[in-house]
């Protein structure tokens, strides 16, 4: 028994189809008796996922709606009267990022401090990169910006009315992509807008109050 050609690396996106082929050949009498075994250790439930053929000298193995514990290293192994030959692939399988936890729209106070956190699930390494109004922001004297394993977090220093807007924060690997959004308002703006409009039409009252006690 002879591998012609041998199943090749695999990074493969979860839940989708994945096939190994294995194709034989060499002097064989009659179809040999093919094995196909994953080294790492599973489930017997997930048996009912793989798929194992061998027709006309090519050896097929399918796994259907792929986990991550599907990954390690997969051994295709042919056996006959002659003798055996075996070839292995290792399968990784990854996932897409995915916003387990994302930041709460904030009212800031003019002069502090305000922190936007997220936490992320999924396959790392992942690339991060954080949005004000679409435009990207990185660590300076204005934003201190971290990204770390499942965690990133953008931190406003000394809040202004400049800092008011929406928030974007971007995770992406290798197999897809995430993005949250978070609104930053400003306290007191609202209130002062207020005291700037009615303070003057309460103080006109008042000096016409007085001015009629006055007449009378």
């Amino acid at each position: 028994v002879l591998f012609v050609k041998g199943v090749q690396p695999n990074v493969l996106l979860i839940f989708v189809v994945l096939i190994f082929l294995c194709s034989l050949a060499g002097g064989v009498v009659g179809n040999p008796c093919i094995s196909l075994n994953h080294l790492d250790y599973y489930k017997a439930s997930r048996f009912l996922s793989y798929g194992v053929s061998f027709i006309d000298g090519l050896a097929t193995l399918k796994v259907t709606q792929a986990r991550v514990s599907d990954s390690g290293i997969y051994v295709c192994e042919a056996h006959n009267d002659a003798g055996s030959e075996s070839c292995s692939v290792e399968l990784k399988v990854k996932e897409p990022p995915v916003f387990s936890r994302k930041p709460s729209p904030v009212d800031m106070l003019k002069g502090t401090e305000v922190n936007l956190e997220c936490e992320i699930s999924g396959t790392p390494p992942f690339d991060v990169t954080w949005y004000k109004d679409r435009r990207q922001i990185r660590s300076s004297k204005k934003y201190k910006v971290t990204a770390k394993n499942y965690h990133t977090s953008v931190r406003i220093l000394n809040v202004e009315a400049a800092d008011v807007g929406e928030y974007q924060c971007k995770a992406q690997n290798d197999v897809g992509s995430d993005t949250c959004f978070c609104t930053v308002k400003l306290k007191g703006k609202v209130l002062a807008h207020m005291l700037s409009t009615v303070l003057p039409m309460a103080l006109h009252c008042f000096s016409l109050h007085r001015h009629c006690e006055y007449l009378l």
